[in-house]
């Protein structure tokens, strides 16, 4: 996965103020607006923050972009990072995403990473900037090569991918290792799904655990999921059902369909928790909701079974149905032909209707989780 879901507004590196030096006295400020006016670039942008943030002052972001531009006419790198920010979105400014590309390359000409970092972005996505992967990999690598980890975990996925660079999964691994040393969870999940697969390193499920859980530790609920299923298998890790329910539970408290199906499982199953199947049918559901096939055939078992669930073959046919169509599975068809043969026509008129609507809620406009 690319990490490029939300642009945040971060503090560029080179500034020399700290929050805590922003709360200031009616005074101070009326000193700060008295400078800023006078036309101080480093004051403008203090005081474009303090709207940005609302410290001290009203949250403003008009006001805010008023005092960024100020000072990035005077060529604050700052405050033209802060600028893009702006115009990305929309905030005290018109949503321009042309003008935040204009403002971060002006502030990563001058050298801001981050806005190296967010130029990368906006050309991987084509936004305000002609879509361009090559493009997007050389602003992410003068980013990565300056330390920033975010840029590191791009650039690696754009070599485990080809996009704008050659395919080359060991030189994935390196930015991903880069930006997993610093910490970064989803670069730590990456380099562990690598030696899991054995994918520009030498396979080794035990430091595929050890990456994983640096970043389940962190929360990331992929890492959770794969750790878990670790725990599950006895791969890299002492086989342990109880440990991997407690991983499958952290992942799945988070929404994560996979984690969610596979915590199921387990109370089905009675491994590491106990035996309950209202419970495993609550997960199910929770995760047949997000499109999960392999929960919506699960979840049509019980209620075919009455485990958990009322007994029902109108749900029972409904769920599996869905999660059939998505699978093929044999078994699954197996079992709708005996509900149909023991069905009137007019509880499978209903039992298909029904279907259609869980595939038009549930699948067509659901992306689920892994």
């Amino acid at each position: 996965m690319l990490l490029v879901g939300v642009l945040v507004a971060v503090a560029a590196t080179n500034s020399n103020r700290s929050f805590g030096q922003e709360s200031r006295t009616k005074e101070q400020l009326s000193i700060l607006i008295q400078k800023a006016q006078e036309g101080s670039p480093e004051t403008q942008y203090i005081l474009g923050r303090l709207y940005y943030f609302g410290k001290g002052v009203p949250l403003d972001y008009a006001e805010a972009a008023r005092w960024f531009h100020r000072a990035a006419d005077q060529q604050s790198v700052n405050a033209q990072f802060f600028l893009g920010i702006l115009y990305y979105f929309g905030k005290g400014v018109p949503s321009d995403h042309a003008k935040s590309a204009h403002w971060f390359r002006l502030a990563a000409d001058q050298g801001s990473i981050n806005a190296r970092f967010r130029l990368g972005i906006l050309y991987y996505w084509g936004k305000g900037v002609p879509l361009d992967h090559a493009k997007s990999a050389e602003w992410f690598r003068l980013a990565a090569d300056l330390g920033s980890a975010k840029a590191q975990f791009n650039l690696g996925n754009l070599y485990s991918r080809g996009k704008g660079v050659p395919q080359d999964h060991a030189e994935a691994v390196r930015w991903f290792r880069l930006a997993a040393d610093q910490g970064l969870a989803e670069a730590q999940l990456n380099l562990g799904n690598r030696y899991y697969a054995g994918e520009g390193v030498r396979q080794s499920s035990k430091r595929a655990a050890r990456w994983f859980q640096l970043a389940a530790d962190q929360g990331l609920p992929e890492a959770q999921l794969n750790l878990g299923n670790l725990y599950r298998s006895g791969k890299g890790v002492s086989r342990s059902s109880a440990k991997a329910a407690k991983w499958f539970r952290l992942a799945a408290d988070q929404g994560l369909a996979g984690a969610q199906l596979n915590l199921g499982n387990l109370y089905h199953s009675g491994k590491g928790v106990r035996l309950d199947y209202a419970e495993a049918a609550r997960l199910y559901r929770l995760a047949a909701v997000q499109g999960l096939a392999g929960a919506q055939l699960n979840l049509g078992n019980l209620y075919h079974a009455g485990k958990g669930v009322p007994q029902n073959e109108i749900d029972a046919y409904a769920w599996i149905n869905v999660g059939t169509e998505q699978t093929g599975s044999e078994e699954g068809m197996k079992i709708l032909k005996t509900i149909s043969e023991s069905m009137s026509s007019s509880d499978l008129t209903n039992a298909k209707e029904l279907s259609d609507r869980y595939w038009e809620a549930y699948v067509e406009n659901s992306n689920p989780s892994n």
